[in-house]
């Protein structure tokens, strides 16, 4: 009788091992058909946005083109896919700085949250950054900045330097001045711009950086000539 109860017993513990086996493997399965299915569903989430704003004008075409592409190989590395989509990211940064548009910026704030669910463990937000260089997130320039954007934009010197310097003026101007942060990123950018003026050698350029540093002088407080000496709310 003893002998029967120990064998009973014995089949007893088998049986609620199997039964203990049997759902893990069942939650092993799920885990393992869900999970295809949840990057399926965060790829598809991705391809969509890419598609749904392809014809902005901030967008450009080859950069995108080639994102989609690498989205849509199932057999691209996931390294791969990344790089093509940071990259989208690091062009259209470019066109939001040249062009100052609201818009690119609240694009590529979207594309960062998509990246950052579809690539969890290469995102890195660095890649995505963008601060505000619009007049919507930031200061709105006055009318004499605006003034001197014109003597700028007239300036007798080669469009490449022009260009270049006229991006970073009106960055200069659209940084907000709130936070520490942004105090500083903005004095950045005018020391930036007042040594891109005096480089070229130029005297016209050389009057304009003066009549620049007199206006950051008035209006903030901060002498671009010795830009370690910082204003006194900082």
């Amino acid at each position: 009788m003893q002998r029967f109860n120990l064998i009973f017993r014995n089949k007893k513990i088998i049986s609620l091992i199997f039964i203990i086996f049997l759902i893990l493997l069942i939650i092993l399965l799920a885990y393992l058909l869900l999970k295809p299915s949840t990057q399926k569903t965060q790829n598809d989430e991705l391809v969509n946005f890419l598609q749904q704003n392809a014809n902005k004008k901030y967008i450009p075409k080859f950069k995108l083109n080639s994102a989609l592409n690498s989205l849509k190989n199932k057999n691209a590395k996931t390294e791969s896919q990344y790089k093509e989509v940071a990259s989208l990211g690091y062009y259209v940064q470019d066109v939001y700085f040249k062009s100052n548009l609201p818009e690119a910026r609240e694009y590529l704030t979207e594309l960062n949250d998509k990246a950052k669910d579809k690539f969890p463990k290469l995102y890195n937000e660095d890649d995505f950054l963008v601060a505000c260089a619009d007049p919507k997130c930031g200061d709105k320039p006055d009318s004499e900045a605006l003034e001197f954007l014109k003597i700028i934009q007239n300036l007798n010197v080669g469009n490449i330097y022009k260009s270049i310097i006229i991006t970073n003026l009106k960055v200069s101007f659209y940084i907000p001045y709130d936070t520490r942060e942004n105090k500083l990123e903005k004095f950045t950018n005018f020391i930036l711009v007042h040594n891109q003026l005096l480089s070229l050698n130029n005297a016209e350029a050389s009057k304009s950086a003066q009549t620049y540093e007199n206006y950051i002088k008035k209006k903030y407080n901060y002498d671009v000539s010795k830009p370690d000496i910082l204003p006194p709310d900082l």
